[in-house]
């Protein structure tokens, strides 16, 4: 009986539930990346969850004991991993829905969403990843995002000036961790330093030269020389920009969750399409979105021709509302 306690106490009764009798279930594999890919795993297969009314079966992954989900969600036990698990194939991006509905009418099974990259660049390499379409403007969607995916306890997140508004630029610099020469395999996810110059100045423009905090975030440990890179290249005599990181004890190993929430506290965000920040700017609420689109290789060197640039005009719209209502 206090083992029964202990379990009823830990799952939602509605969970518990919902596990005598769903004869189906959802969940997913990882492709053995860090916690940015491990995320994209648990949205895709939470996705079809959502879509279809079918439980999602959490399987464990890094820092997933600190956040919600732990506590919300199905745990992948042991009882159940005796059913059998189906392995989504690769389909065409319109038949994921009669699929699903098939699934849906065989005997009680598992079907197992694959890892597969929220890059459409990545999608299309050799790899030929099974894939579907998700609808990350769902608002309700999202919102079931935000409350799974956010933390059981307080960390000690960034500090944001009130006062002006804020951008969040997450650097995949791709020199401790991934090793070298990665923009050749992966261009969108280690863009050059240039495409965040481009990317800050053209958001500059978009908000009329306006005071801004920058904060430069990184899993590379020379924060500070990174930052100094950018005060150069946006000296206060021209751009009326407060740039600010993580000083010391920052590492690739580190601060991942500090880190990752608090970029979606920014009202701006400038990314790559690594799968840490990627995430981030799907789960937060933006008034601008900017991360690299289209690229060439010019004698061997990455060069971004064009963004992606998505606005929210009713949320930047309040947002300077507000602060000019701080300022009077």
């Amino acid at each position: 009986m206090r083992l029964i306690l202990v379990f009823l106490f830990c799952v939602p009764l509605s969970n518990l539930q919902c596990l005598e009798k769903a004869p189906h279930y959802i969940t997913y594999s990882f492709s053995g990346g860090r916690f940015g890919d491990q995320l994209v795993s648990y949205l895709h297969a939470k996705w079809i969850s959502y879509k279809f009314g079918i439980p999602l079966l959490l399987k464990e992954f890094s820092y997933s004991s600190q956040l919600s989900l732990s506590q919300l969600e199905l745990p992948f036990s042991s009882d159940i991993a005796d059913l059998e698990v189906i392995y989504l194939p690769r389909l065409d991006s319109f038949a994921i829905d009669t699929y699903i509905n098939e699934f849906s009418k065989r005997g009680p099974a598992i079907l197992e969403i694959p890892y597969f990259p929220l890059s459409e660049f990545e999608l299309t390499s050799p790899q030929n990843y099974p894939s579907f379409v998700v609808d990350w403007n769902d608002p309700n969607f999202k919102k079931e995002l935000q409350k799974n995916i956010c933390l059981k306890a307080d960390l000690d997140l960034v500090k944001i000036p009130k006062q002006k508004l804020s951008v969040a630029i997450h650097v995949r610099l791709g020199k401790e961790f991934d090793g070298p020469n990665m923009e050749k395999y992966y261009p969108l996810k280690f863009p050059p330093l240039t495409y965040y110059f481009k990317a800050l100045n053209h958001l500059c423009k978009l908000l009329d030269q306006r005071e801004l905090y920058v904060h430069l975030f990184s899993d590379d440990s020379t924060t500070n020389e990174l930052m100094a890179i950018f005060r150069e290249k946006f000296p206060r005599e021209k751009f009326p920009i407060e740039f600010g990181t993580r000083v010391e004890n920052n590492s690739h190993s580190k601060n991942v969750l500090e880190d990752f929430f608090s970029l979606q506290k920014f009202d701006c965000i400038i990314h790559s399409e690594s799968n840490f920040s990627f995430v981030a700017s799907l789960i937060g609420d933006y008034c601008i979105k900017i991360r690299p689109k289209e690229f060439h290789f010019q004698q061997g060197q990455l060069i971004i021709d064009e963004m992606q640039i998505d606005i929210d005009h009713i949320l930047l719209e309040k947002r300077l509302s507000d602060l000019c209502k701080s300022s009077d």
